[in-house]
């Protein structure tokens, strides 16, 4: 069971916080968190919580995460990137985040969250836009050829799923890919209409509509964080 206070088991630790208390796990340990007092952190008296929320076991190189609840799911948040689900009584590695948020749903559209500081255990062996996906999960059937003015719109697409985290990590609209391009939402949705269509010509699949493709694009890492960091700064035009 991890250690609350300054005392600190041997080797690297994992550090978890809620409500100003943090708490220190250490290889091969496992930690509770819940709404039932016998929970190690203990949660809100919130009935929409689960008593036995989740444990987490510190592994060699990352935090393995149960949900311990037979009916209610909750999310990993990394500090970028989409949420990942964890349903109940499934499990999942912290990998590749070296830090991450376990946020459940409370009454009345509130959230609960734990944050996750697993950076002792967890090698930072890529770079942040290359957290939100697997190579196994590759999907690239050939070398993409994009023109400079696609290109500028599609690290737009995909910006604030590699920049932003929570409900604000999707892909970013017409009107907002414009409005940091210096051009119209027609034009915008023209252009990655025609990355669309030239994709599914070569049969690529998981293509159905735009948000598809900003996924797919990340997944392939034909798009980074790399890329958002060294794209034009807003408002300058295509």
């Amino acid at each position: 069971m991890g250690n609350h206070g300054t005392g600190r088991s041997p080797g690297p630790v994992v550090v978890l916080e809620y409500c100003g208390r943090r708490w220190h796990v250490a290889r091969d340990e496992e930690i509770t968190v819940g709404r039932s007092s016998a929970c190690a952190i203990k949660l809100p008296d919130d009935t929409y919580l689960s008593r036995h929320m989740a444990s987490l076991r510190v592994l060699d190189d990352c935090v393995l995460v149960y949900n311990k609840s037979q009916s209610k799911p909750f999310c990993l948040r990394p500090p970028a990137g989409e949420d990942r689900i964890v349903e109940p009584g499934a499990a999942m590695t912290s990998l590749p985040f070296p830090r991450f948020g376990i946020v459940a749903a409370r009454r009345g559209g509130a959230t609960v969250t734990v944050q996750v500081d697993a950076s002792a255990v967890t090698h930072d062996r890529q770079s942040l836009g290359h957290t939100t996906l697997s190579e196994s999960r590759a999907t690239i059937s050939q070398p993409v050829q994009l023109s400079p003015a696609q290109l500028d719109i599609i690290i737009e697409l995909c910006r604030p799923l590699l920049t932003k985290s929570g409900s604000d990590a999707r892909p970013a609209t017409y009107k907002e890919i414009g409005e940091r391009l210096g051009r119209g939402p027609n034009y915008v949705r023209n252009v990655i209409s025609d990355v669309r269509r030239e994709l599914s010509d070569r049969d690529e699949p998981g293509l159905a509509d735009w948000e598809d493709l900003a996924r797919w694009m990340i997944l392939n890492r034909l798009i980074t964080e790399r890329d958002v960091r060294r794209s034009r700064r807003p408002g300058a035009g295509v």
